[in-house]
């Protein structure tokens, strides 16, 4: 797979009665939908070590505004928070079919305003032994979206391969010790002058 990998990031429900749940269903789709879409992923790197070295109220506060930041970042530039994964947090963008350019350039926006504020935290936070760091994966592709889930727990979320690839780029860009991992599908809808010379191609797990 063919994947942009740029070192450096330029500015451009309620609790359900247990009574509720139908034993028979295990997955329920109502009114799903094949879309476009933009995922980023966004995982604080060695997580495990910072927690081990942290007071459990320091990192719960770090944390919590970490994902405050975060979930600010990714409104603003339109795109949604799909959902927090313990230190990483999944996003998506829904393709405009009129104007595919705008979306994906906003989601490049939102990781360069994601490294941003986690700089800042980590300005707000000087017992740390390390700076806190991030790295991201974006993929454009088609995915199932819509509200997913067993019974009468369910949440709005998208599934795919798509998805999954999102996942694999960003641990890619730990390997690679780089800020940001982008697919190929994603820089396609960039101009060419600004993927130039930063393209590379790279195996990821199942492709």
């Amino acid at each position: 797979k063919e994947a942009l990998i740029k070192t450096e990031l330029s500015d451009p429900s309620d609790f359900i009665d247990n009574e509720a749940a139908d034993s028979e269903t295990t997955i329920t789709y109502d009114a799903p939908l094949v879309q476009e879409v933009t995922v980023l992923v966004a995982d604080i790197r060695d997580y495990t070590s910072m927690s081990e070295q942290l007071p459990i109220d320091i990192l719960a506060k770090l944390l919590g505004e970490w994902f405050r930041s975060v979930n600010d970042v990714i409104d603003r530039n339109g795109g949604g928070v799909d959902k927090f994964i313990g230190d990483a947090v999944m996003a998506c963008w829904l393709i405009n079919e009129k104007n595919p350019e705008e979306d994906v350039r906003n989601t490049l926006k939102a990781a360069y305003e994601l490294h941003v504020v986690t700089e800042l935290i980590n300005q707000s936070y000087p017992q740390l032994q390390k700076p806190l760091q991030i790295g991201v994966g974006i993929n454009t592709g088609e995915a199932v979206v819509g509200d997913m889930g067993s019974g009468r727990l369910q949440d709005y979320t998208v599934l795919g391969d798509s998805v999954n690839l999102a996942f694999r780029l960003e641990k890619a860009s730990k390997e690679l010790k780089t800020d940001l991992v982008i697919s190929s599908n994603s820089f396609s809808y960039l101009p060419r002058h600004f993927w130039d010379n930063h393209l590379s191609s790279i195996s990821v797990k199942g492709k």
